[in-house]
């Protein structure tokens, strides 16, 4: 009952000395409630106060609302702290793609799009040339399609795959990168 937890979550957010350990529970609640301005100005003030006690789950609201804002900036550094501390869900290299595209960082982008294919190759059956297929689609993406860095990218990792391709190396340091 979120708007039960609302009621709870809101007192104890106005006591100041509890206020940094349910400011992310209020973020959250807010958010599924729909308030994504309280949301918002929850999440930014906990933040600038104590931006590790920001916890995995708040972090994926975060990172969404902040992206839904157009605060791509915030949003790559929420999504750079989550790769580099949480657990992979499914669509988060897409959305780590997007937001890398938005942030101008085309290697990036292209790398997660390929995490998120790879991902979901655990899940259900994808041939080398479904895989292959998909990947050149991606080069016609706005925002990869006239980027030398993604297109290049998108190459590599192509190349990985495909011995028709002489395999390419990046000067990328990701941990995507790492693992191809």
């Amino acid at each position: 009952d979120l708007n039960a937890a609302k009621k709870y979550i809101d007192k104890s957010y106005e006591i100041e000395s509890f206020r940094i350990y349910s400011s992310c529970l209020k973020g959250i609640i807010d958010y599924e409630l729909g308030n994504f301005d309280e949301a918002w100005m929850v999440f930014n003030d906990i933040y600038k106060k104590s931006p590790d006690s920001i916890y995995e789950l708040a972090n994926k609201y975060f990172m969404t609302l902040a992206a839904e804002k157009n605060d791509f900036s915030l949003a790559e550094k929420l999504l750079d702290g989550y790769l580099d501390n949480f657990t992979y869900y499914s669509g988060l290299g897409d959305f780590a793609s997007d937001v890398y595209l938005k942030t101008g960082n085309g290697q990036k982008a292209v790398l997660c799009k390929f995490l998120e294919l790879e991902y979901q190759s655990c899940f259900e059956e994808m041939t080398v040339e479904q895989f292959r297929r998909k990947m050149l689609g991606y080069l016609q993406k706005e925002g990869i399609k006239g980027n030398k860095d993604a297109e290049k990218t998108v190459l590599a990792v192509l190349s990985v795959y495909d011995e028709k391709i002489p395999l390419m190396e990046l000067n990328v340091d990701f941990f995507v990168w790492d693992y191809l």
